[in-house]
């Protein structure tokens, strides 16, 4: 599991209200405010292929991402692809950040801006990134 701090989108989850840093033992820890749960990261990598997917969900209207989900299977994660999707999710699945970055010039260079979701739609986000 990746830690918040190494996430290219780092600064972004930081700069967000909604979540709290605490001092841990090895570092520090992330929680989502409204419910106190703790937030954990992740990483995968996907093919252009499955990579367009997830860009197509992250520029989807929140009131449209029920439809894009009911039409569109999870698309599986791959050990190396040319995108990199960065989430956070709250262990409570209240809350959900993510980001795509795409790899070039020896980079990852984000495809948009960090995405947030909270609630009910948070957690069918997760399911479908996370499984």
């Amino acid at each position: 599991m990746a830690n918040i701090n190494n996430l290219e989108m780092a600064s972004a989850i930081s700069a967000d209200s909604r979540i709290s840093f605490k001092k841990a033992l090895f570092g520090k820890k992330a929680y989502y405010n409204p419910t106190g749960s703790e937030i954990k990261p992740y990483k995968r990598e996907y093919s252009t292929e499955n990579g367009e997917i997830i860009k197509k969900m992250l520029s989807c209207p929140s009131d449209k991402l029920d439809s894009f989900f009911s039409s569109h299977e999870r698309p599986s994660s791959t050990g190396v692809g040319p995108i990199l999707v960065e989430m956070c999710s709250s262990s409570d699945k209240q809350f959900a950040a993510i980001q795509a970055f795409t790899f070039y010039d020896l980079d990852y260079h984000p495809i948009q801006d960090m995405q947030t979701y909270e609630g009910e739609m948070a957690k069918k986000v997760i399911s479908f990134i996370i499984g």
